[in-house]
């Protein structure tokens, strides 16, 4: 079974300031991770765990940023992913069209989500998004995922226009909440759509006896380590072709917006090692991939998915992980 670690890299200014005195606090925090202590538990850290396992990862890295006049900053960030032998792909948040000054791709309009604007106007979005990224460093890319999952119907046929061939935006714990993809039921299988891929990221059932069908996203800091584990296991019962992991530059450490330096987050630490050391002893059963080799191979489904029952944690893992969010929380460990 393939397996697709995902890192979205993105930071996140003030809303109550403008862009006029620059984003560098802002990316040392959220992309680097520079904690208070002086650490650094972002993206070099992230590729230095991987790589001691062995592993690469798909480092989503927002883009419009570069549009507000921030190019050499995200120029950097693309090199340092790039020459460690990680790849790079296209995220987007249409929030930086509403720092100030207010500054949009489409004349006048400022919307949070990409699935507030037309399918002409995402396709516009994601083709500038594409050139700064690239005119930034960024090579070959072939995946998009938009910001907060914001993507609706038109999405997909926006992507493909752009000139890439898959979309990573599907999540279907946010599929009633934010995006309007059409689509019936959970998917957690790539399928086919409008000519491109598309590869949700994973959810899973995760309160089998309390509420059946609660979803959760694989994601690092949504699940615990009992959790991620017994859903690819379940996942590889199941016969999914690929399984798509969440995680954010920011997401090992207790990070805030403003100018006070985040501090580790020992949990969500604990529970990225431990993914990466399981992924790592269990290769025999999970083949760690990215889109690019998925696309240079030909590695695609052989035939596009329909519906996937999602896989299964337990209850008990549930509420294990309750109590060690509630703990890190509280303590800020």
């Amino acid at each position: 079974m393939n397996v697709i670690i995902t890192i979205d890299v993105e930071c996140w200014p003030s809303s109550h300031s403008g862009l006029e005195a620059g984003i560098d606090r802002e990316v040392a925090h959220h992309i680097y991770g520079r904690t208070r202590s002086g650490h650094d538990l972002g993206i070099e850290w992230q590729m230095s765990l991987l790589e001691t396992h062995g592993l690469r990862g798909v480092f989503f890295v927002e883009a419009l940023c570069a549009v507000r006049g921030f190019r050499r900053v995200l120029s950097e960030v693309v090199g340092r992913i790039q020459t460690r032998g990680h790849d790079v792909e296209l995220h987007a948040h249409t929030e930086w069209f509403e720092y100030s000054p207010l500054q949009s791709i489409i004349t006048g309009k400022y919307q949070q989500h990409l699935a507030g604007y037309s399918g002409e106007e995402q396709r516009r979005i994601i083709c500038a998004a594409r050139e700064v990224l690239e005119l930034c460093g960024a090579r070959g890319l072939v995946a998009f995922r938009s910001g907060n999952f914001g993507a609706n119907q038109e999405t997909p046929s926006a992507v493909r226009d752009a000139g890439l061939m898959i979309d990573s935006s599907y999540n279907a714990v946010y599929a009633r909440r934010i995006h309007k993809m059409g689509f019936p039921d959970a998917r957690v299988a790539p399928f086919a759509v409008d000519g491109i891929w598309e590869y949700p990221v994973t959810c899973f059932y995760d309160q089998r006896e309390l509420q059946p069908q609660h979803l959760r996203p694989l994601q690092v800091t949504a699940a615990s380590f009992r959790e991620m584990a017994a859903v690819l296991q379940d996942a590889a019962r199941l016969g999914l072709h690929t399984v798509v992991i969440l995680t954010h530059s920011f997401e090992m450490t207790h990070f805030r917006p403003g100018p006070v330096p985040p501090t580790k987050h020992r949990l969500n630490i604990y529970r990225f090692d431990r993914l990466c050391r399981f992924l790592a002893e269990h290769r025999d059963k999970f083949r760690v991939t990215t889109f690019k080799e998925i696309v240079a191979r030909g590695l695609f489904p052989t035939r596009s998915a329909q519906f996937y029952e999602p896989p299964r944690s337990s209850t008990l893992n549930y509420l294990l992980r309750g109590a060690q969010n509630l703990a890190a929380n509280l303590l800020r460990f």
